[in-house]
């Protein structure tokens, strides 16, 4: 009876110990305790889990991501977190394991999942030698006047080659901020009226300039440098009190119009139509009322197998392409007619 209660004993403590995950294996590395290849223990945990056989301290180590094998010492197991490169041989009377990778299956599904990974790897990862300052985004340029220039290089400047020191970063990838003549506009143009800034020096602050960069201090010298155009230079655009007042003429932008004054910082009204009026181009918009009715009656544009494009409405209509005054006239009378009849439908 005795027997039969140690056998019924036996095998509870069997069927009640930690199951083992299937997936982990254990590689036996060598006599003594597990070192890594600097030869050193490293982090350790101590427990009295028994050794005999060494399998009983697999389940422990399987169940802490952070073990990397064991060694099976009289006192207990010992458990490891450093990176396993060999044993130490001091003695032979326990011996180091090393956990391998889990298995996930097939030797087949094994190899898609390896291959896998290095895919990603090889698409995805990027060395921190390569870092540039927009990968490290949890860091900020903190002193005012200043930001981040994301395209600059940053590598890694730490001792586990991961990570960036905050002077470092700074040094990188922090720049003070430029100022720009947009910034200078209302103050810059109050003293134009009042003979200052830019007109002080027969030049105007150049509306157009808004986007350059003033250098250095970006005091007074500075700014008239980047925003400050002669009126010599001038163009139409740059005249923007003057419009061209005559019926169907238009503003040429883009010409030439230096001032004529005799302070060298006006243009007569009378230059300024002669520089900058132009008549203005006759555009597809000026047919659409006429032309679109002609369409509906198979007319203009479907005479010939089109369409009157609503997408060219600011197409200038120019001398080889002007609509002929009989075509016109037959297009405005099919209109009449066309809309003659519409509103008798209604």
């Amino acid at each position: 009876m005795n027997q039969l209660a140690r056998k019924i004993t036996s095998l509870t403590l069997v069927l009640s110990a930690p199951a083992i995950n299937a997936g982990t294996s254990y590689t036996l590395v060598g006599n003594g305790a597990c070192v890594d290849s600097a030869n050193s223990h490293g982090s350790f945990t101590k427990s009295t889990t028994s050794a005999k056989p060494h399998t009983n301290c697999q389940a422990t180590c399987t169940a802490d991501s952070a073990c990397t094998g064991y060694d099976t010492r009289a006192t207990g197991c010992l458990y490891y977190k450093i990176q396993i490169a060999k044993s130490n041989d001091a003695l032979t009377t326990y011996q180091c394991y090393k956990k391998a990778a889990a298995s996930t299956g097939t030797s087949g599904s094994s190899s898609a999942s390896t291959a896998e990974t290095n895919a990603v790897k090889a698409t995805c990862c990027t060395p921190f030698a390569d870092a540039k300052c927009s990968d490290w985004n949890l860091q900020t340029c903190t002193v005012a006047g200043t930001y981040k220039v994301m395209s600059n290089s940053a590598p890694a400047d730490g001792a586990d080659g991961k990570t960036l020191s905050t002077p470092k970063f700074k040094e990188l990838c922090c720049a003070k901020k430029v100022k720009k003549c947009s910034e200078f506009t209302a103050a810059w143009a109050l003293s134009q009226i009042a003979g200052g800034g830019c007109a002080a020096d027969k030049k105007f602050f150049d509306l157009k300039k808004k986007d350059a960069v003033v250098a250095g201090a970006a005091g007074v010298t500075e700014v008239k440098a980047a925003c400050c155009t002669p009126f010599a230079n001038a163009k139409c655009s740059d005249w923007n009190l003057q419009t061209c007042t005559a019926a169907g003429t238009t503003k040429v932008m883009s010409n030439s119009a230096p001032a004529d004054g005799s302070d060298g910082k006006t243009l007569s009204p009378t230059k300024f139509k002669e520089l900058c009026c132009a008549k203005r181009p006759k555009t597809c918009s000026d047919f659409t009322s006429t032309w679109v009715l002609a369409q509906a009656a198979g007319k203009g544009c479907a005479a010939e197998t089109k369409f009157f494009d609503l997408k060219k409405a600011k197409v200038v209509i120019g001398a080889d392409t002007q609509v002929s005054t009989s075509q016109h006239s037959n297009v405005i009378s099919v209109s009449i007619v066309v809309s003659v009849l519409v509103a008798s439908m209604l």
